[in-house]
């Protein structure tokens, strides 16, 4: 062949990662302008015609990526996505007026270096799996574990989820509004308008990561089922129940990003969702289909660099939402009292000025 297989997944990937991002921004964008009707014409989402006309194109996108998939390691495949970060950070104060910061660009650079070392050393192999070895890698304890681990970190993160969508709600009384800066609320009220976002970005990124290696899985029967020209790979239930939770999954990841588009800043979700996303996807590549097993020592040690650049990145990333919620912080102390016993004291001096 003139050009390898995990170079035709590169192409494919990039090409479709460019095109979600694409989707993501409109999407954003019919959020904003949904946001500035009123009440009673606001719509939710997935009602709005210009959000369907993101997300046709979001979903062309990831298809992109799993096409992508049959051709490259799981691996190789997910890092790609950091062209996601650079597209954003092109479209969204072109289209959606939001402000990048240096920060911003040196986390970007971060996560890009370490995505470009993650693709460089991670396994160029290419692979061909059946139905029933993928079953044998299904039952591995190591993939057991990280499954349920996984699991746990999703019930955490959808409880606190649903915890501050009530708290935050700007709808209902909350007991931020009077808060006292001695007891510590304050902190606490910034660090839940942080942990909010973030709840949001993660769970979409756990369940997009998951759904990669769902979606890898489908990929890999498909090829073993073009290769050999029967459908036997899709005869037992299971490839099904596979299929079925790839569906799931993806459009679980659509709804949770677009719920942290609708309420926060693009430049903290998306990024914010593609590490998450990136981290999930190459794990799973790597303990489902054990994608270590040919790597030598400078494989092992610049891919670990290339993930402590991620991991840097996401911190830099994170700083900018706390930023945003001390800065909302403040303009509140500006305008609102901070007791009920100052507010009424307000009022009487007020009343008590001669007319």
């Amino acid at each position: 062949r003139m050009i390898p297989y995990w170079a035709i997944g590169v192409i494919i990937c990039i090409t479709g990662s460019i095109l979600s991002n694409l989707g993501w921004t409109i999407q954003k964008y019919s959020h904003m302008q949904n946001q500035a009707m009123s009440q009673s014409q606001q719509q939710i989402y997935y009602k709005q015609k210009l959000w369907i006309l993101g997300f046709v194109i979001y979903f062309v996108g990831n298809l992109g990526d799993f096409v992508a998939l049959a051709f490259a390691a799981q691996s190789l495949v997910a890092p790609l996505g950091s062209v996601v970060l650079v597209v954003n950070a092109i479209m969204s104060p072109c289209f959606l007026n939001e402000k990048i910061t240096n920060r911003d660009l040196h986390a970007i650079l971060l996560i890009l270096v370490g995505d470009v070392l993650i693709v460089l050393y991670s396994n160029h192999e290419d692979t061909s799996y059946s139905l029933s070895e993928l079953m044998v890698f299904l039952v591995r304890p190591v993939f057991i574990v990280f499954l349920v681990l996984t699991l746990m970190i999703c019930i955490f993160l959808s409880y606190e989820k649903d915890v501050l969508d009530s708290k935050l709600d700007p709808n209902n009384a909350s007991f931020y509004d009077d808060y006292d800066k001695k007891d510590g609320v304050r902190e606490k009220w910034i660090k839940d308008e942080v942990m909010h976002p973030y709840t949001y970005a993660a769970l979409a990124g756990i369940v997009g990561g998951i759904s990669v290696l769902l979606a890898k899985c489908v990929a890999e029967l498909a090829k073993v089922t073009i290769e050999t020209g029967n459908w036997d790979q899709f005869k037992s239930p299971i490839s099904w129940v596979i299929t079925l939770l790839l569906i799931t999954s993806c459009f679980a990841q659509v709804h949770y990003i677009n719920q942290g588009l609708e309420r926060y800043d693009s430049f903290y979700i998306v990024p914010m969702f593609h590490v998450h996303w990136n981290v999930w996807s190459i794990l799973g590549g790597i303990i489902f289909f054990d994608e270590f097993h040919s790597f030598a020592a400078i494989n092992y040690g610049l891919f670990s660099l290339g993930f402590s650049c991620i991991l840097v990145g996401i911190y830099l990333l994170s700083q900018r939402e706390m930023q945003n919620a001390t800065h909302k912080q403040e303009k509140r102390e500006q305008v609102e009292p901070e007791t009920e016993t100052e507010a009424l004291l307000g009022k009487s001096k007020v009343s008590a000025e001669p007319q």
